[in-house]
């Protein structure tokens, strides 16, 4: 079994139908990203601004994932908000 080892800030990943998704931290950003099986960044889906990233659900080209108090649709490339938190300190991710 050949294994990968890569150095990344990595806030949260999901593999989900033979895809790797991670939101990783450079340096004011945090970026959604698609790994290829060589767990190299192919692609930046999203990039965004804040402290703390989960992703909350993929499904192909739909990313659900929540960045602080904010809920974002990722699909095809574009991003949305969909639920803000009137509470800055209440978060969307998983415990």
């Amino acid at each position: 079994m050949l294994r990968n080892i890569v150095s990344l800030n990595v806030l949260s990943m999901i593999v989900k139908d033979n895809s790797v998704y991670g939101l990783i931290r450079e340096e004011n950003d945090i970026v959604l990203a698609v790994f290829n099986p060589n767990l190299e960044i192919a692609d930046r889906m999203a990039i965004f601004r804040g402290s703390r990233g989960f992703i909350l659900w993929a499904e192909r080209d739909s990313v659900l994932v929540g960045i602080d108090n904010k809920l974002f649709l990722v699909e095809n490339g574009i991003q949305r908000t969909v639920l803000r938190a009137s509470n800055v300190g209440n978060i969307f991710g998983m415990r």
